[in-house]
């Protein structure tokens, strides 16, 4: 509490010496035409009158006339005022704020630079310094392992809107799977982006490459299940236990086409064709999603008295619809 205490202390003391640097008396007259003009507050008049009234109320140093005239100007509250001209809490305000803020520092004297952070902010142990402006996050994949395109673009395109949708701009990297590329890769995302977050989509992030992260927050979505350390904050992938009971339960519904056979009941000789991509290699089926569902669908197979067939693919693009056809047929003469 302390630290965080003399931290605001000292930006508050760096804004004010900022907002000193102009004398305000330098700065035009703050009528009701120049809220009108500069401002967006919904009453122009009734700023006016605020400013005067706060004017005339006793002696303001300039930095405070400074925050005031922005409060006033796009009504907004002191804390947002405070927020903006913090290097570290601008981005909790949303582009319009920023931009309507913008506008007005710069009527006042003292635009903000957004455009050119201080060099000594950045560290690769510490937060780097993000940009002023929309916030942004980095969306890490590798493309070359893209194993069913339409899927993994539709989960590209959610993440992207939803993003958009909560005022964060979203950019596409390509990530190495290999060391020490993926971690120089982040690294150099890190320092020349200056994201506010990282999301690895289907990506394992190593632990060199968390250490080039410089902390920032981040989501791990379809990777390897297990613990991840920090500066890993969620993992999100989907919930795969029912697999077996509706497999079961859909391989029971299918029509008796076979004769019955030597073993246990009815569909003893019935095969089913498994169509699924190798399993992943180095992995548990604990650990890999794809390793997971794989055995959930043959154990539901299993249970309902049915033989998998696997039916191995390259992968699930529209490309092998024909070979697995075939590879269908081959399996059915050989099993009537």
């Amino acid at each position: 509490m302390r630290a965080s205490s003399a931290s605001s202390q000292e930006q508050r003391l760096h804004a004010e010496h900022t907002c000193d640097a102009l004398p305000f008396h330098s700065r035009p007259d703050l009528d009701e035409k120049w809220f009108e003009k500069h401002g967006t507050a919904a009453d122009p008049t009734l700023a006016a009158r605020q400013w005067r009234e706060w004017l005339s109320s006793s002696p303001r140093r300039d930095s405070a006339k400074f925050r005031k005239a922005m409060e006033l100007a796009v009504g907004v509250s002191r804390a947002a005022v405070d927020h903006y001209l913090s290097d570290k809490r601008w981005y909790k305000l949303s582009d319009n704020t920023l931009q309507a803020l913008d506008a007005v520092a710069e009527a006042l004297g003292h635009p903000i630079r957004r455009d050119k952070p201080k060099a000594a902010s950045f560290s690769l142990t510490r937060n780097a310094s993000p940009k002023r402006g929309a916030r942004q996050i980095a969306l890490l994949v590798n493309l070359a392992q893209f194993t069913s395109p339409r899927f993994r673009l539709d989960v590209i395109s959610s993440i992207i809107r939803e993003g958009a949708r909560h005022n964060f701009s979203v950019a596409l990297h390509e990530l190495p799977l290999t060391e020490p590329e993926m971690s120089e890769t982040v690294g150099q995302i890190v320092r020349n982006v200056r994201p506010h977050g990282l999301i690895w989509f289907q990506l394992t992030p190593s632990e060199e490459a968390l250490k080039q992260s410089a902390a920032l927050p981040s989501v791990v979505v379809h990777g390897v299940k297990g613990e991840y350390s920090f500066p890993v904050i969620g993992h999100v992938f989907p919930e795969q236990e029912s697999i077996n009971q509706i497999v079961a339960m859909w391989a029971r519904g299918l029509p008796q086409r076979l004769p019955v056979g030597r073993g246990k009941g009815k569909n003893a000789k019935r095969k089913v064709a498994m169509v699924h991509m190798p399993k992943e290699e180095g992995l548990s089926d604990n650990e890999s999603l794809r390793n997971e569902r794989i055995e959930r669908v043959r154990a539901g197979l299993q249970e309902a008295g049915f033989e998998p067939a696997p039916v191995p693919v390259k992968d699930y693009a529209a490309s092998n619809a024909w070979q697995v056809i075939e590879d269908c047929r081959t399996l059915m003469a050989m099993y009537v």
